[in-house]
């Protein structure tokens, strides 16, 4: 069980500045090796990765954890951090209506929590998490958009009504 004190933050400047810049780096590395990022609308795949710095850290924070500064590339299973016994994944959000997703290839080796965390910089809230059972059903797989048109990397989409708070 995740107990989180206090469910939202308010991050600092120079945290976020340095987020993002650590970002820009995994987002090299990621097109080095040819992994495709599936960029949030109106940000740069850099930004995207900087926003997910921004959730990752924001939720060692809460949680008393140790940040990972790290870009170089992981295998799987690619956990953020370890909270008990529990490998989690930290995804992060930047539009408040934006659910929990997580890419098809992680349900070969999932990790045993998916936390949501949404950024509305400069604060950042906690939503609640997931377990894989909960994520990956059949009925939550995405691989298309609602015009036909395929994603280029198919993900599995929870509402974040149903996460665990």
């Amino acid at each position: 069980m995740l107990l989180l004190l206090p469910i939202m933050i308010e991050l600092r400047p120079t945290e976020i500045r340095t987020l993002m810049y650590i970002g820009e780096r995994r987002n090299e590395v990621s097109v080095a090796a040819g992994r495709v990022t599936r960029e949030e609308a109106g940000f740069t795949a850099a930004q995207t990765h900087g926003h997910a710095a921004i959730g990752e850290y924001g939720f060692c924070k809460m949680n008393n954890l140790h940040f990972d500064l790290d870009y170089d590339p992981r295998p799987l299973p690619d956990y953020d951090c370890i909270l008990g016994d529990d490998d989690v994944d930290v995804k992060t959000i930047t539009k408040a209506h934006h659910n929990l997703a997580v890419a098809e290839t992680k349900i070969d080796k999932p990790c045993d929590k998916y936390v949501l965390m949404y950024w509305n910089g400069p604060w950042l809230e906690y939503l609640g998490y997931a377990l894989p059972a909960d994520i990956f059903r059949p009925e939550n797989l995405k691989k298309e958009r609602a015009n036909g048109e395929e994603y280029d990397s198919p993900f599995y989409l929870l509402h974040k009504d149903l996460l665990i708070k």
